[in-house]
Parts: structure tokens; sequence; C-alpha cells
């Protein structure tokens, strides 16, 4: 595969107090609202976080970001942040381009070199199997189907309505449960089989 440059930003974070990261995971990520790194910086300072929350980004211009390095903690899925390496790719409207889908291989290639075989996920399904571990400790039986086709838009619809449905039957759930169910949103979408 061919070289690419990645443009270094990891100066841009604020590194005291973050955990060490040993990641198993390479979590996939979209955004539609912000196309380039500043935006995206901006919005997760506004939200408190010490830099993006992504270690890499793929930006509308075709330019890759490296907003932390791989064995410092992320803060781009919960359950997941201190064993993943987090990467997000713009998306202007849910599809991606093939110089997209050659730029996030690359991307995908180069994590692998420095971080060895990861398993490549949606944050759709590490959304489900973090709920799942939720659940488990709370002694609560009930789990959630993270299969492959998680991102089908028909199948993560019915994974919608059922979440929305225990949610009704389990108004004592804890604060983080909560929060994914009605955080839940098929990120990277139908987009993220064309890049795996």
């Amino acid at each position: 595969m061919a070289e690419f440059d990645i443009v270094d930003m990891t100066s841009t974070l604020k590194r005291a107090g973050l955990s060490a990261n040993r990641p198993e995971f390479l979590v996939i990520h979209s955004t539609r609202s912000y196309p380039e790194f500043e935006e995206l910086l901006a919005l997760h300072r506004k939200r408190g976080f010490a830099g993006v929350g992504y270690h890499f980004f793929v930006s509308a211009s075709m330019k890759v970001y490296q907003a932390r390095p791989i064995d410092l903690e992320g803060a781009h899925a919960l359950g997941f942040n201190r064993k993943s390496v987090g990467l997000c790719v713009y998306s202007k409207d849910g599809s991606i381009e093939k110089e997209a889908i050659e730029t996030s291989r690359r991307v995908i290639s180069h994590i692998m070199e420095r971080t060895g075989e990861l398993e490549i996920i949606p944050h759709t399904s590490a959304q489900i199997i973090y709920l799942n571990q939720l659940l488990d400790k709370a002694g609560i039986s009930e789990r959630f189907d993270s299969g492959s086709d998680i991102t089908d838009p028909k199948v993560f619809s019915a994974m919608q309505k059922k979440l929305s449905q225990f949610l009704t039957e389990h108004q004592a759930l804890g604060v983080e449960e909560k929060r994914i169910i009605t955080g839940f949103k098929n990120c990277p979408g139908p987009m993220f089989d064309q890049i795996v």
C-alpha cells in the first residue's frame, strides 16, 4: 500500500490525567457535522474532552490526522476507551467515496502495523457490547445481539426499537445504561462494510 502523510496533532491533546491504552479493538466512527480537524477539536473541547476523542481522523479534504498517541486512552466509545483505537471518517451524507475508503484502509493498515491485529468493530457494536457488560454487572439477564449486520439500517432500526422498549420496561436502569440507550446511533452505518 502506498505511503501517505499523517498530520500529527497530538500536541493539541492535554495529556494530564489520561490513562494508558492497551488496544484490543479498532472502533470505526463517522461524522457528518465536522468536516475538518479544527472543527472537531473545537467541538470535543467544548464537551470537556482533553482534545479530539479519536486517535485518527480522516477529514473531508482527505487529510489524515493523528489526534492521540495510540498508547493513550481515547474518548470515543464508552467501555472501550482504554482498550481500543478510535478512527473517525468524515461522511457528508452517510455514504463514502472511493478515495475515503482507500484512505481509511491505509490508516487501518498503519494502525495494525503498530499494534498488531485488532478486532475491527463499528461504534454501533461497541455500544451494544458495553451495554451487555453493564447489564451483566447489574444482574439483568437481557442481552442484545451486536451481530455483523448491526449497521444495516433495517437491523439498526429494529435494535433501536428493542432498546427503546427495554428502557420503558426497566426505568431503574443506571445512568450509563440509559446514556447508551438514549444516545444509540448507527455510527458509521453501512459505510463500515465498505471500509473493512
